[in-house]
């Protein structure tokens, strides 16, 4: 048994995929940026000391939008990780035909080949379909956690499904609503994306701060990182892999994907849209050759980079203030 007519579509990041994916499936008309900041997305903030961690509130506003438009739903609920109850929830929950979204490890999924085995990476996945004799289930994933994403829709088998959702502690989110209101949604979006940008272009004071929020962000954290190869820091290496999964996974690039494709939806000049495409790439490329200044110990590459990354920040920010005098759009 599985949902009719359900086809995976590629998503930015994984839970705005999986809840993107059941409600364009029930011909919701919402795009993966609505999700996003309509649930408060964006908003950049570098915070220092150990651990360096670089934000979008990518996670916070998955979560914001299911508990504001998703009346009904169960977030952050968390199963017993015996086995057998981890089955018997999958066949009763998947027969009743239910809106499953189960939190499992990137790095255990037998189509995912991207990550070390040893390597937990927090990965989420809609749960389709269920063949009990064949002991089965259908997945859907439109954010393939593997080098250049894609979706992936198949069966897998219930067992090491079970094995694998253990490894994240039998997390999952179930979704239900009655009614979206399509048309609040979408202004919300546009109304916190230009709360947002205004937050992101804003010059932040507390640059010698614990927190630096905005555009200045990713500049004060290549900084702190030129100091760190500079002073041999132990463990650097350690530390920029997991600088390098918050860059390019975990909300920094892709809170910038979604605000290309409001931008895209919103009405923007194909000049300005392919401008700010061209920023996310040299973004991107940036974040790559930072990690392997780390890998050599370079300092002299940082700088550099460092000037590369200024330059890509100023253009951005040009791009972002066209943005702002953009009309408000009417929202049907």
């Amino acid at each position: 048994m599985e949902k009719n007519n359900y086809h995976t579509r590629a998503g930015i990041e994984c839970l705005n995929s999986c809840i993107y994916n059941y409600l364009a499936n029930e011909n919701q008309a919402i795009s993966r940026s609505d999700i996003f900041f309509s649930g408060g997305g964006f908003e950049i903030g570098y915070f220092r000391g150990n651990g360096h961690k670089i934000m979008s509130g990518q996670n916070r506003s998955n979560l914001q939008f299911i508990r504001t438009y998703l009346e009904g739903s169960t977030v952050d609920n968390v199963l017993e990780t015996y086995e057998g109850e981890m089955k018997t929830f999958l066949k009763e929950t998947l027969q009743n035909k239910n809106r499953l979204i189960i939190n499992v490890s990137g790095s255990g999924l037998p189509y995912s080949k991207a990550f070390d085995s040893n390597q937990t990476v927090s990965h989420f996945i809609n749960l389709i379909g269920i063949d009990t004799k064949k002991n089965l289930v259908r997945i859907s994933d439109g954010c393939m956690p593997v080098v250049g994403g894609g979706c992936y829709e198949d069966w897998i088998d219930m067992d090491v499904l079970a094995e694998n959702w253990q490894m994240m502690n039998g997390r999952y989110i179930e979704l239900n609503y009655k009614h979206l209101d399509i048309q609040k949604i979408k202004k919300s979006a546009y109304e916190n994306m230009r709360k947002g940008i205004k937050k992101y272009l804003h010059k932040d004071r507390g640059w010698f701060g614990s927190r630096i929020g905005g555009h200045q962000a990713i500049l004060r954290l290549f900084e702190d990182i030129k100091m760190m190869i500079e002073s041999n820091t132990k463990n650097s290496l350690e530390i920029i892999r997991d600088i390098n999964q918050q860059l390019r996974v975990e909300g920094y690039l892709s809170s910038k994907e979604f605000l290309l494709e409001k931008m895209k939806e919103t009405g923007c000049r194909e000049e300005l849209t392919d401008s700010y495409q061209h920023i996310i790439r040299e973004y991107d490329i940036i974040c790559l050759n930072v990690m392997k200044s780390v890998i050599k110990k370079n300092p002299e590459n940082m700088e550099g980079l460092i000037k590369q990354i200024q330059h890509s920040v100023q253009q951005e920010n040009k791009i972002l203030k066209e943005v702002l005098r953009n009309p408000f759009p009417v929202f049907k």
